[in-house]
This record gives C-alpha cells, sequence and structure tokens, in this order.
C-alpha cells in the first residue's frame, strides 16, 4: 500500500504556496508604487503652454479648461477639454497634447479677425468671422488691424452683421485690402442685405452681402477701367448687372469762391 502513496505530492503544496507569495507580494509593490507615482511630481501637471492666441487671453483658456499646474496629469481627457476650450467665443478649433511627465501643450486657432468696428462710446472692437466683437482694442495704435474694414451703422443689424462676418471670412484678403468701409444701404424686399461700401481708392460700391463673395472680384477690372477713363469717383453698383456712374467730383461752392478769390 505504501508503494501507491505519491510522494511529491508535499512539495507540491509547498511550491502552490509560494507562488502565492510571490503574487501577495508583486501585487504589494504594485500597489505601493501606484500610490508613491501619485503622490510624486511625475503624477502632477508642471507646465502648461499656449499658443496660437490673438485676441483670447490665456488666463480665460485656464479658465474654461478647468487645468491648473499640480492638477493630476493621467486622468486629463484631452479631446473632452479640447471641446470644452472651443466653447468659447474667440475659438474655432483647439487641440490639447498631453506629453509625459506632466506638460499640457494648448494650441488653439481663433475665428479669424475679418473687421473693425467703433462703437457708440467712441471703443473700437475687433469683429471675428462668427461675429464675435473683441472689445477694448487699441486698434489704432496697432497697423496689422488697420487693413480689415470699418463696419459702420450696424448697431441694430445683429443678424445681418455675423451673415456678413461670416461672408467676409470666405473672402480672400488681398480682395478686401481696398474695402475701407461698409455700411448697411436702403434694404428692400428685393434686397433685404444690401449693403455699401467705401473703397480707400475713392469709389463706392452697391451690392449685397449675398452677393458681395462672388462680385467683388470684378472690383479690381472695373476700378481699372474707370481710371482709364479718367473717372476717378465713380458708384459702382454689383447687384444682377454690374454698372457705374460717376460722381460729381466738382469742388464744393466754398472752394469754388476761395479759387475765384486767389485769381
Amino acid at each position: 500500500m505504501d508503494k501507491n502513496i505519491p510522494v511529491l505530492r508535499e512539495k507540491k503544496a509547498r511550491s502552490k504556496g509560494s507562488k502565492r507569495l510571490l503574487a501577495v507580494l508583486f501585487l504589494f509593490f504594485i500597489i505601493l508604487f501606484i500610490v508613491l507615482f501619485f503622490h510624486s511630481s511625475l503624477s502632477k501637471i508642471t507646465n502648461i503652454e499656449i499658443s496660437g492666441t490673438t485676441f483670447t487671453e490665456d488666463a480665460d483658456i485656464l479658465q474654461q479648461s478647468e487645468l491648473a499646474e499640480g492638477d493630476q496629469f493621467i486622468p486629463v481627457q484631452a479631446a473632452s477639454l479640447a471641446a470644452r476650450i472651443e466653447q468659447l467665443d474667440t475659438i474655432a478649433e483647439a487641440e490639447v497634447r498631453k506629453t509625459f511627465p506632466g506638460k499640457i501643450e494648448i494650441v488653439v486657432k481663433e475665428h479669424p479677425h475679418v473687421a473693425n468696428e467703433q462703437l457708440l462710446n467712441g471703443t473700437w472692437t475687433a469683429l471675428l468671422a462668427n461675429g464675435y466683437a473683441v472689445a477694448d482694442l487699441a486698434i489704432q495704435s496697432n497697423p496689422a488691424y488697420m487693413d480689415k474694414p470699418v463696419l459702420s451703422g450696424w448697431h441694430g443689424e445683429p443678424e445681418l452683421k455675423r451673415e456678413l462676418t461670416a461672408t467676409l471670412a470666405e473672402i480672400p484678403e488681398e480682395l478686401l485690402l481696398d474695402v475701407s468701409e461698409i455700411v448697411p444701404n436702403l434694404p428692400s424686399a428685393s434686397y433685404p442685405d444690401r449693403i455699401l461700401l467705401y473703397t480707400r481708392s475713392g469709389y463706392e460700391v452697391i451690392t449685397t452681402i449675398g452677393k458681395l463673395q462672388d462680385k467683388l472680384p470684378y472690383l479690381t477690372g472695373v476700378v481699372h477701367n474707370l481710371k482709364e477713363n479718367d473717372t476717378d469717383k465713380a458708384r459702382i453698383t454689383m447687384l444682377e448687372a454690374i454698372t457705374s456712374d460717376a460722381l460729381d467730383t466738382e469742388p464744393r461752392e466754398e472752394e469754388a469762391v476761395e479759387e475765384s478769390e486767389q485769381e
């Protein structure tokens, strides 16, 4: 009967016990490592970099992101954080990049700056493509902002103004360089979005917001033809057809009197 007793059964039991002990020790050290890691600086945000801003304050982005140096690094969800930042009125797109250890990079793309507007109190604002106005902007002290058209008389037309700023964003900048001012112009049932443009070259242009993108590319050629015909002042109509009428360029009565007295 003794010959039928397995002699290695006791060694196998000791082997299973050793494996359990090793597993417990391994799990203990894993937990200890995790605890030490999350209490170390390696697990925390140590640097937040923001780039791509012109009209957005870094403080506004940080407030919207709800991030701060010292927060936990690993739980940060880049996609949801970017979506939260894109809720800011000035931001069109945002990308969040995480680099271990502890670096968060926020790269934003703002809505394009398409026009300027002077409010009733004299304050200048920059108008973005989505119609949002960046207030208290010292436009006159920054030549980079002055090449944009000035919108005047739009205080009671918020919807049309948003439509106009969105349209301006679709037009190449070089086509807008000669446009100095845009005002509403006698809207009618046929043309509720009719506008009047003043150009830096001295011409007036009547068109609509809806036709602006298609008609504006022809303006350079029309102006060139007018100048070749020595017409320095004209009103150009760009509706269904493109026509032009010369404007009175004779000196005002006061100026004519002064000239006659000098003679």
